[in-house]
């Protein structure tokens, strides 16, 4: 077993070796789902962190929008044959972040509803997921509308991971007040205005509804809560789970917190499955030795924006210096990378955690796209183990229906007219 106290040197040796709830991952129509949000309880049906190595995940992928001296455009036109392979291996789910840097360089773009949106006309199943969208840049009317499109636009396959963002990003939209009170009165708020009330009039808002159109799914896509603190543990369990970021280090802040969150969803609601979303870098080689030398200068590249950023600190909470040595010591604590089988090892752990879905973070770094696809083919081959197939059914309308049937015409997501008139309607305006 992979040890997290104490693990920079492990990866230095290669072992050779219904959607009833909102969201997706659930066992659908007799298919075995390769994860999802299965219970986790003890002999009592109270939630518990225990999850066994035969417990299943499912698999997204999280995609990086930046790359110096490239365009928006190009840097999204160059992901498309990613986009692909992802909806064609049956990964669950396609997530993008956003980030407001007021310099170049950065790896998301500033809006990632709008960058959901152009997805959603280049796929057809694959689910849809925010990782994380910045709660201060968004006023809650304005989000509420904007989930909704989209969620319209992709017949229902949004998931909304939000993010508290700094105090600085704060200022910079002209929020005043205390950020996690304002977080829970957007999020509040965004609900309300979902669910066809008359709008929202607490928590210091006073913003009439509801919103039209409505979004597909009924209640409005499910909400995913980041942050380590117990206020986010809390906020998360409130929701529909917690979402862990990539620079979030596994032994001394991801258990930790995921401990924390289901201890809130225990005292909170011990019937809701739990879900924890976790980003993770991610690189594959048929060798843990090739592996890191193919990798370890992509992780580091990007580790050193988060530095630059002061979103890097290391397993004892510390500012990290981003010397190349530091970070590669730090890689084995955030990312997943060695040979399929060290990473199989690695997401034992994440399981018995209590961990239910991963994000893999596979295009960083200016990585080609070549060793991206690498990475992507040999999780599903051999990671997954689901050789061609792939992962659970989409969510949304379309996955309650069981699978759509997309008659492909051309590049992924261009459907016949037979196609559309098989995918269930989203719930009436």
């Amino acid at each position: 077993m992979v040890r997290h106290a104490g693990r920079h040197a492990s990866l230095r040796h290669d072992t050779g070796g219904g959607r009833g709830q909102r969201g997706w991952g659930a066992v659908r129509r007799g298919r075995r789902a390769v994860g999802g949000p299965a219970d986790v309880r003890d002999r009592g049906g109270r939630v518990t962190a225990a999850r066994s190595r035969g417990a299943g995940l499912t698999f997204g992928l999280a995609l990086d929008l930046g790359a110096p001296g490239r365009s928006l455009r190009q840097v999204a036109d160059g992901l498309q044959p990613i986009v692909d392979l992802a909806e064609r291996r049956r990964f669950a789910s396609l997530w993008v972040g956003e980030i407001y840097a007021p310099t170049p360089g950065a790896w998301a773009a500033p809006s990632s509803l709008a960058m959901l949106s152009w997805l959603a006309a280049r796929t057809t199943t694959i689910g849809l997921g925010t990782g994380v969208l910045l709660v201060p840049a968004w006023h809650p009317l304005r989000l509420a509308y904007e989930a909704a499109v989209v969620d319209q636009l992709s017949a229902g396959r949004l998931t909304l991971g939000v993010g508290l963002g700094s105090r600085e990003l704060w200022r910079r939209f002209g929020r005043d007040g205390v950020p996690g009170a304002l977080m829970d009165a957007t999020l509040n708020a965004v609900r309300a205005l979902w669910t066809g009330s008359d709008g929202h009039h607490h928590d210091g808002l006073d913003i009439d509804g509801p919103v039209h159109p409505r979004p597909c799914q009924a209640g409005g896509p499910p909400i995913l809560v980041g942050g380590l603190a117990p206020a986010a543990a809390r906020r998360a369990a409130r929701f529909d789970g917690w979402y862990a970021a990539t620079n979030h280090h596994f032994g001394s802040q991801l258990r930790p917190a995921a401990r924390r969150y289901l201890d809130a969803l225990e005292t909170t609601d011990p019937s809701k499955p739990p879900k924890i979303v976790v980003n993770r870098m991610a690189f594959a080689a048929d060798t843990t030795k090739a592996a890191l030398a193919d990798g370890l200068p992509y992780v580091t590249a990007l580790l050193e924006k988060y530095a630059a950023l002061g979103g890097l600190v290391d397993e004892d909470g510390n500012p990290a210096k981003p010397t190349r040595d530091v970070l590669a010591r730090m890689a084995d604590s955030l990312c997943l990378i060695g040979s399929p089988e060290r990473i199989s090892e690695q997401l034992a752990e994440y399981r018995q955690a209590g961990v239910t879905h991963v994000n893999l973070r596979v295009s960083f770094g200016g990585m080609p796209v070549e060793l991206t696809g690498r990475t992507v083919n040999l999780i599903a081959d051999s990671v997954m183990g689901q050789g061609s197939s792939g992962t659970a059914d989409p969510p949304g309308p379309a996955a309650a229906a069981g699978p759509v049937a997309a008659a492909r015409t051309g590049r992924t997501g261009e459907r016949s007219p037979d196609t559309l008139e098989k995918e269930p309607p989203c719930q009436k305006q």
